[in-house]
């Protein structure tokens, strides 16, 4: 199994955009901010320090250890931990060289569920398949919000608390 990525889901104050970053090469699509955790690293650790290289920005301080969508995507674990709220206003800047080529912030129901999903090529002018990294994670966050902000009360959505199998998506609620 690869080693496991962690790093976060960042949610404007409407919870309606969402932070992407971009890959530096030449095909990049988007995705969450995330990356390899270090051996004997926390997975909350890895996240804070991931966003941080990948962004400058700082969610230590705003990162909820239980809240976090998990998935095994090809044997590899991604965790990212959602963090709504987030002033639209914030300036975002890769502190690393090379990795990051831009961010910005994308209308999540713009956002493609799955790869044949055109949303993203009529209302973007993007293809599908630029955001391959986050459409894993875009039918949980959607459900995540209406569960945690919409009132729903539908307990069969694929929302799971602590000790769900990797392999399905893993929210909890904010404490």
């Amino acid at each position: 199994m690869g080693v496991p990525t962690y790093g976060a889901i960042i949610l404007d104050e409407t919870l309606e955009n969402v932070l992407l970053v971009q890959g530096y090469l030449a095909k990049s699509g988007w995705g969450f901010p995330k990356g390899k955790v270090n051996k004997e690293e926390a997975p909350h650790d890895c996240a804070v320090r991931e966003v941080l290289e990948e962004t400058s920005f700082d969610i230590r301080d705003r990162i909820c250890k239980d809240n976090f969508i998990e998935l095994k995507i090809n044997d590899q674990l991604a965790r990212l931990y959602i963090i709504p709220g987030v002033p639209k206003d914030t300036k975002f800047n890769p502190k690393t060289r090379k990795e990051i080529r831009n961010i910005e912030w994308f209308s999540i129901e713009k956002l493609p569920s799955h790869r044949n999903d055109m949303t993203p090529k009529s209302k973007l002018g993007l293809a599908p398949n630029k955001f391959f990294m986050a459409i894993p994670f875009i039918r949980p966050l959607r459900e995540w919000i209406t569960k945690k902000y919409g009132g729903s009360s539908d307990s069969d959505n694929g929302i799971n608390s602590t000790g769900s199998t990797p392999s399905k998506p893993h929210m909890d609620k904010i404490r």
